[in-house]
């Protein structure tokens, strides 16, 4: 019932946000960790294909189904289950670095990444900690 009632509010497009930024933060933690190991490519997850699919599944609520936020397959991002985004992570091609381990991990480029998209996970989550806030204060029936 609920997730068909707060299909055309932001919830569902905050939520799919947080489930993805999330997983991008464990494959570039992983990247870091895994500076020192030979050979290791470093992974990303797709933003470009993730910010894609969810500006079709908000178009698809728009203009066919009101009551429904789904998550459309493009590419590496798939519908998981409970209603949230499973996304494939993806080798990142580049130039070897001349170390000892010949892997691609750079610490500044993966430092930046990580930056970067905790502060997206930190204001996402913000966001959604506020639209369920005034939810509970509608349903309460207190005032902001």
């Amino acid at each position: 019932m609920f997730k068909t009632l707060f299909a055309k509010d932001s919830i569902p497009i905050l939520e799919q946000s947080l489930s993805f930024y999330h997983q991008r933060q464990r494959v570039l933690a992983n990247n870091l960790a895994n500076i020192d190991t030979p050979f290791y490519r470093t992974q990303d997850l797709p933003v470009g294909e993730f910010q894609a699919a969810l500006s079709e599944a908000i178009r698809e609520r728009d203009e066919e189904h009101p009551r429904s936020f789904r998550m459309p397959e493009i590419g590496n991002i798939a519908p998981a289950d409970g209603g949230f985004v499973r996304v494939k992570p993806i080798d990142l091609e580049g130039e070897l670095t001349l170390r000892h381990t010949r892997n691609n991990v750079t610490i500044e480029t993966e430092a930046t990444k990580l930056a970067k998209n905790s502060l997206i996970t930190m204001v996402t989550n913000r966001l959604l900690a506020k639209k369920y806030q005034a939810l509970h204060s509608a349903i309460t029936e207190r005032a902001l």
